[in-house]
């Protein structure tokens, strides 16, 4: 299992700090985490940062122009 992948489940456990930890680490290592950047959007998202939430999303898009669901989460 992948560091990002290990990040969803721990998101979806409700594990949130870890998995933000875990995205933070990742996202500072390598330079194309588009995946780690949109889950970062979405946890922040979900606490009600709407503005940090934006901030990574954008970044996941920069990364990867077609990340469809960072699209589709910063359109709306």
């Amino acid at each position: 299992m992948t560091d990002i992948q290990n990040a969803k489940v721990l998101a979806d456990q409700g594990k949130l700090d870890m998995a933000v930890k875990i995205c933070k680490q990742y996202t500072s290592h390598n330079t194309v985490g588009d995946d780690a950047w949109y889950l970062l959007g979405l946890i922040n998202d979900g606490e009600g940062s709407v503005d940090h939430s934006e901030d990574c999303f954008r970044k996941a898009i920069y990364l990867n122009p077609y990340h469809y669901e960072a699209l589709v989460h910063l359109s709306l």
